[in-house]
């Protein structure tokens, strides 16, 4: 059975990470769909993970709250990727209220602003960081990702050195089936090619309601769930 289950929410994002492509769709799941498919999913696996991600930042969601609320009722294991722009003292007393047991994991993708500026392109660091910050105050488990890329090797290592790395994923960079520019900083891929696991235990459901084969394969689609449900 699948393992993970990963949704995106919206694409909406407060600045534009060179690690991502240009998608031509604008949409926002509705909160009935998104119930619908967790409770599909949950009768699937019991157990399964659940990513609230993609390109789009699901804390910018205007129905997140509703929708933690019922991950909650259903105790299903909730992690939230977010480049953290909208993140002040009151979003997280209304986060601790909601499902204190979510996961958080904050996009910084870098360790100093000036790189940071690169890669998060009309971003603000400063507010990034202080996100973090409140967050890891807050007592929510949270932690820091980063995508590793020609731009930012130096600042991994600063965040090891600097010994702040015991909370750091470390993302591979992806070229998004060659619609990116390669900035990989090595090659991971294995001498001999051999079947993906992420195609074989996870799920994407991108926020125009495709489930595509691969997190990063945009124009590869299964199916659509107007048309079919999770289960076929």
């Amino acid at each position: 059975v699948p393992y993970m289950l990963e949704i995106e929410l919206n694409n909406k994002l407060p600045c534009k990470p060179i690690y991502y492509p240009e998608i031509s769709y604008n949409e926002e799941l509705d909160t009935d769909f998104v119930k619908k498919l967790l409770i599909e999913i949950k009768g699937i696996n019991p157990k399964i993970n659940l990513v609230f991600g993609g390109i789009g930042d699901p804390l910018l969601s205007s129905n997140i709250f509703e929708i933690l609320q019922f991950t909650k009722e259903l105790k299903l294991n909730t992690i939230i990727e977010t480049f953290g722009y909208n993140i002040t003292e009151e979003f997280i007393d209304k986060l601790v209220k909601t499902n204190k047991d979510i996961i958080i994991v904050i996009k910084i993708d870098a360790y100093t602003e000036n790189v940071y500026n690169k890669i998060d392109i009309n971003g603000d660091y400063n507010k990034v960081k202080k996100s973090y910050e409140l967050l890891k105050n807050s007592g929510l488990n949270t932690y820091k990702s980063v995508v590793r890329m020609i731009e930012n090797e130096n600042e991994i290592e600063m965040f090891i050195k600097n010994k702040e790395a015991e909370d750091l994923i470390i993302r591979k960079y992806s070229t998004f089936c060659n619609t990116l520019e390669d900035k990989k900083v090595v090659d991971l891929s294995p001498l001999e090619r051999i079947p993906c696991s992420h195609l074989r235990r996870e799920i994407f459901v991108s926020s125009n309601k495709n489930v595509r084969l691969c997190h990063f394969c945009l124009n590869k689609n299964i199916g659509n769930l107007n048309e079919k449900n999770l289960q076929n």
